[in-house]
């Protein structure tokens, strides 16, 4: 199984010349802060290179993983509204960087890429109730999905044994596929019974990619009926 690290940009080819344009490019180091929860800072990223993840809760967890192509930050340049969570490098990032006036004008300048970011957010916005605990094959595939996409937005290192997520915990896997943490602790046993991943403190080795992939689209058949 190939890993793709890109998906389709929410901006085209026009609109980025026209971006790049009003911004200017920036850089981040690994590890850096961006944005944190609660501040009142209005610019909006276009990431050219690298992964953010979005940070909020106590104990902090992903919500969500941007990678290039897209566009982070735009909900406070449009509502005004405090950062709903901290943005935080996990890799080197490139990105350009526009005011979130200059924002506004553009996206009202260009309708297309507007309808874009909305169904973008739509997609986002797929109803979750992780409070209660799912079935072994269900649980099993939600967690296989959850991995493939860290690794698909380039959060692993590929090794002699496998590709290894770091950095990653129970609840951050629940939170990317609306589950429970025992849910996920459900997933995750099954997994390293058919030897798919192993599994560590904040470490998740993925041994059989092609394995994982046919788990999230449930194309497998059980041990025993359920």
């Amino acid at each position: 199984m190939e890993i793709a690290t890109r998906e389709p940009d929410l901006v085209d080819e026009a609109e980025l010349e026209e971006l790049v344009a009003l911004g200017h490019r920036v850089g981040y180091p690994p590890k850096s802060v961006l944005v944190r929860e609660g501040e009142r800072t209005d610019f909006v990223l276009y990431l050219l290179s690298g992964h953010l993840k979005v940070v909020t809760g106590r104990p902090p967890a992903i919500v969500r993983l941007y990678r290039p192509g897209s566009v982070a930050g735009e909900r406070a340049a449009v509502t005004g509204h405090p950062r709903s969570a901290d943005l935080v490098a996990v890799n080197r990032v490139e990105a350009i960087m526009v005011s979130g006036r200059d924002w506004y004008e553009f996206i009202q300048r260009h309708p297309g890429m507007l309808l874009r970011l909305y169904a973008d957010s739509l997609n986002r916005l797929e109803s979750r109730d992780p409070s209660k605990s799912e079935s072994v094959p269900t649980a099993e595939m939600k967690v296989a999905s959850s991995l493939l996409l860290l690794l698909k937005s380039g959060l692993g290192e590929s090794g002699t044994d496998g590709h290894l997520i770091c950095g990653i915990t129970q609840q951050d896997l629940g939170y990317l596929n609306g589950m429970s943490r025992e849910s996920v602790s459900i997933g995750l046993r099954s997994l390293r019974e058919r030897g798919a991943v192993t599994t560590g403190r904040s470490r998740i080795l993925v041994h059989d990619l092609d394995d994982l992939e046919r788990v999230s689209q449930r194309n497998y058949r059980t041990a025993e009926p359920l």
